[in-house]
């Protein structure tokens, strides 16, 4: 069995452009937002907005991660195991935005 793990969702704006992210966390096995906040995040830089180890799991579950920017919005479900890697929210350089993604690590 793969244990759980701490995870935490980075904001991550590579643009020269301040903007604007909506965040929303589902956690699945009780259907409840953990977590809804906007932000604004500064050109080039990097924030953590949230520790999947505030919602209190017991033990491994799965999140849906919902996000919006630059009028796209993207959803992603991901569980809190070994395998998987922080969450990244990401505005390319050039400013496009493609979702949430996380590094598979097993």
């Amino acid at each position: 069995m793969v244990a759980s793990e701490n995870k935490e969702v980075r904001l991550i704006n590579d643009w020269n452009h301040s903007v604007d992210i909506q965040l929303r966390i589902i956690r699945l096995a009780t259907d409840e937002t953990v977590h809804k906040e906007s932000y604004t995040v500064s050109p080039e830089s990097r924030r953590t907005a949230y520790s999947i180890s505030s919602a209190d799991t017991d033990g491994i579950e799965s999140f849906e991660v919902i996000v919006t920017a630059r009028n796209v919005t993207a959803r992603d479900t991901f569980t809190n195991d070994a395998c998987y890697g922080a969450i990244h929210v990401l505005v390319s350089s050039d400013g496009m935005f493609g979702g949430s993604h996380y590094s598979g690590i097993c």
